[in-house]
């Protein structure tokens, strides 16, 4: 009751609108919705990694993903978390993803100076929402960013987003990764610079199997 009371506030003083047609009501219409396709299999990762399995859930070159995604990151719109997470359910769904009782969702971290400004880690927000639908467990202190590194689509030379990165993750807890199945959560991939770095980071703690779930590259 009250988180209606809470939306029903906000949506008086703060409306939402598509982030595809404009309409207002929400950050994505069922119309627009629709227009995005989503991945009905698992994707190959970009470059030779620790990363058993990619799960991406469609092209960043559709303008109403990029759009939503923008804003989720760059104008700290906290609440498209949930119309970016229902894209990733549905695709994890449509290829038939089967959670383990061995699983763990690892959000990428984000460095602090940046958690500061943003005021949310929304790699974490997505995590804990595939893991509420899944029942999976989320855990946030497995590994940490001890480097704060511009951001990726910045880079424009692979070198140079691979040097961005490099030892950018430091491990926080090795007992509880080893031997469980890690996946890690990410909003974007561009180069799969990132993700290769963590799995590198997480793979020397001796965990089962590496997995990676995205919303769009």
């Amino acid at each position: 009751m009250l988180k209606k009371i809470k939306k029903f506030i906000l949506d008086i003083f703060f409306p939402s609108f598509c982030a595809g047609c404009k309409k207002e009501g929400s950050f994505l219409c069922k119309n627009c919705k629709y227009k995005i396709e989503i991945f009905k299999t698992p994707s190959h990762f970009p470059k030779k990694a620790k990363i058993k399995k990619f799960y991406c859930a469609a092209e960043y070159k559709n303008e109403t993903l990029k759009k939503l995604i923008h804003d989720f990151k760059y104008k700290h719109i906290k609440e498209i978390q949930n119309e970016l997470s229902d894209i990733i359910i549905k695709h994890l769904k449509l290829v038939n993803f089967t959670p383990s009782e061995n699983q763990i969702l690892v959000p990428v971290p984000l460095h602090k100076k940046r958690f500061k400004k943003r005021g949310f880690n929304q790699s974490e927000l997505l995590a804990e929402k595939i893991g509420r639908h899944f029942n999976i467990p989320v855990k946030t202190k497995l590994i940490k960013r001890k480097k704060d590194t511009k951001h990726q689509t910045l880079q424009e030379k692979k070198e140079k987003r691979k040097e961005n990165l490099k030892d950018a993750f430091v491990l926080i807890s090795k007992e509880k990764i080893t031997k469980k199945e890690i996946v890690l959560v990410d909003d974007v991939i561009t180069s799969g610079a990132t993700l290769k770095e963590c799995a590198k980071t997480i793979s020397r703690a001796s965990p089962q199997n590496i997995s990676a779930i995205v919303v769009a590259k």
